[in-house]
């Protein structure tokens, strides 16, 4: 594995991530895991339908997950917690060279991504 490159960070906000099973999850672990493999720091940004807390390291990626309640059967999760965005903001987008990938579109979590996307 190369050196991390401090140059760059990827954001990648997804509407949900593993374990939740699915086509979308299962690109974004392979995708983020290849950037890590490249030396890029990676966070994903996700919901926590699987309750597995706020903060977890996988692979070298860190996997920052809000508390959402969801509607349809876990298929559309909604972030509720302004405290977890704004630590998520402080945490993920501190340095100026960060490149947002929004992965899902019509969920909140993909709208969350722009905005913070947007202010950085």
């Amino acid at each position: 594995m190369k050196e991390k490159n401090k140059k760059i960070i990827f954001n990648i906000f997804s509407s949900h991530y593993l374990p939740h099973v699915g086509g979308i999850e299962v690109f974004v672990e392979n995708f983020s895991r290849e950037l890590s493999n490249l030396g890029y720091k990676v966070n994903i940004i996700t919901s926590d339908s699987e309750n597995k807390g706020f903060l977890n390291t996988e692979n070298g990626i860190e996997v920052y997950r809000l508390k959402s309640f969801h509607l349809l059967k876990k298929r559309f999760p909604v972030p509720f917690s302004v405290k977890e965005i704004i630590k998520i903001y402080r945490l993920c987008f501190k340095h100026k060279k960060t490149c947002t990938i929004v992965n899902t579109r019509f969920f909140l979590t993909s709208l969350l991504g722009i905005v913070l996307g947007k202010l950085s």
